[in-house]
């Protein structure tokens, strides 16, 4: 779990026996955090790679792929210290395989 460092302070502060419902929800929480930055990554990626598009523009706008894709950069740059903690292995640069697997 890559928020492992969160879990010994939840620990600490909920060590009492009534605290044990809180520490499994937080340890269930952090794990449904990595599984959907992982889902959210895949998606991503698919968007990116299956998503053509069948009408041409030629009025010169921004295609929605482009400004959807552009959105997303801009999050993940702004979010890429918590996205390198939640991410649990290197991205493979095989370009035969660029879909991230689900569940990761």
């Amino acid at each position: 779990m890559c928020f492992a460092w969160v879990l010994p302070s939840v620990d600490a502060l909920f060590k009492s026996v009534r605290g044990e419902e809180i520490r499994n929800i937080c340890a269930e929480t952090l794990s449904r955090i990595e599984n959907d930055v992982g889902r959210m990554l895949h998606d991503f990626e698919d968007s990116v790679l299956r998503g053509i598009s069948d009408v041409s523009d030629n009025r010169g706008e921004v295609h929605g792929l482009t400004e959807y894709v552009m959105k997303q950069i801009d999050l993940i740059v702004r979010n890429r210290r918590l996205l390198t903690s939640l991410i649990k292995s290197t991205p493979s640069m095989d370009f035969g395989d660029l879909i991230i697997p689900r569940g990761i």
